[in-house]
């Protein structure tokens, strides 16, 4: 230890050392694990069922106000802050340690690329303290990034006499607010990653599958299966078709259960398709696939995939003829046809 001999193996346990002393609780990132260094949106909201307030990092609103939507959590506040990928890794504090705000500025610095520390210097001139900031490293062994963030908090006591010299509070430059806090401690907050690139591999997931388009015409018992299958490898949109509802005699056997009796399947499975994959786009279309064919083709020929799963022999020989040569189809069955 004292030779720096494991210092990789402790970078590799970096959250070990970082997440049990985060004073500030936890985050969630839906943020794309990919560079550069940028801006991003902190959306406030109450996590079910604890009833506790929370934040949603997310590269922009309109993804993380989808999401929240699709989490049934509301939106309470927008904030700014800043994603920032360190070029190299460096070693973990120690537990229990109080992080200043110098050393871990220190430590950025030395480990991030010129233009990266600059653009967040530039960034905060602007938008000031408090300011939240989630950091990327990758550790030197092949593995996940390595993400945690912190909270850089205002000037307070001796700290907020110096800065104001010469200056009125509410016109106090931000960048020389920030270097009189260097003596201050740090609000250490630890991150739930969400992101596909995170979530997916470890699903058995394949993040290529996170822009293809699927249509999957039918959603009985095998179809709504096979959607939620191919939700958890990754496809990123899903377009359903069916236009029958959800009887009794099939409740059993149905992935949508008995709340959802007397309703339209693909309607059903969409809501629950999307709650449960927030990151999933899946539209639906409460019809027979034959009337979707007419009015709006391209629903189903411009997909990427048609997986027909209507256990019905006639239109599946016809869908057959009518894709050939169109799109890729697959026909699922529970019977050797």
């Amino acid at each position: 230890g004292l030779s720096g001999a494991n210092e990789a193996d402790l970078i590799e346990e970096f959250l070990a050392y970082w997440n049990p002393s985060c004073d500030g609780g936890t985050i969630r990132s839906i943020c794309t694990a990919e560079m550069p260094s940028r801006e991003i949106c902190l959306l406030r909201h109450r996590l079910a069922p604890t009833g506790e307030d929370t934040i949603l990092a997310c590269d922009n609103s309109e993804a993380g106000r989808a999401w929240l939507t699709h989490a049934s959590t509301p939106c309470k506040k927008e904030e700014k802050g800043w994603l920032h990928f360190l070029g190299s890794s460096f070693p973990p504090p120690d537990f229990d340690e109080q992080s200043l705000t110098r050393n871990l500025v220190e430590s950025v610095k030395a480990h991030s690329s010129d233009a990266d520390y600059q653009a967040f210097k530039a960034w905060l001139a602007k938008h000031g303290l408090p300011c939240t900031v989630i950091y990327c490293m990758r550790p030197p062994a092949v593995g996940s990034l390595i993400v945690f963030a912190v909270t850089f908090n205002r000037a307070f006591g001796k700290n907020k006499q110096e800065a104001l010299k010469g200056f009125r509070e509410q016109s106090l430059p931000p960048l020389r607010e920030f270097a009189h806090t260097l003596r201050q401690r740090i609000t250490r907050l630890a991150v739930d990653r969400l992101d596909w690139e995170y979530l997916l591999p470890r699903a058995g997931g394949s993040i290529e599958l996170r822009n293809k388009t699927v249509a999957v015409v039918g959603c009985g018992s095998v179809g709504a299966l096979l959607a939620e299958k191919l939700a958890c490898l990754g496809v990123g949109t899903m377009r359903l078709v069916d236009n029958e509802t959800l009887s009794t005699a099939n409740v059993h056997r149905h992935a949508l259960g008995v709340e959802h009796l007397g309703k339209n399947k693909a309607t059903a499975l969409s809501s629950v398709l999307e709650r449960r994959f927030p990151h999933v786009t899946v539209a639906h279309k409460p019809m027979r696939v034959q009337a979707v064919l007419r009015d709006e083709p391209d629903y189903i020929l411009n997909a990427d995939l048609v997986c027909i799963a209507l256990g019905d022999e006639t239109t599946e020989l016809w869908l057959n003829d009518y894709l050939r040569n169109r799109v890729p189809s697959i026909h699922t069955w529970v019977e050797p046809l």
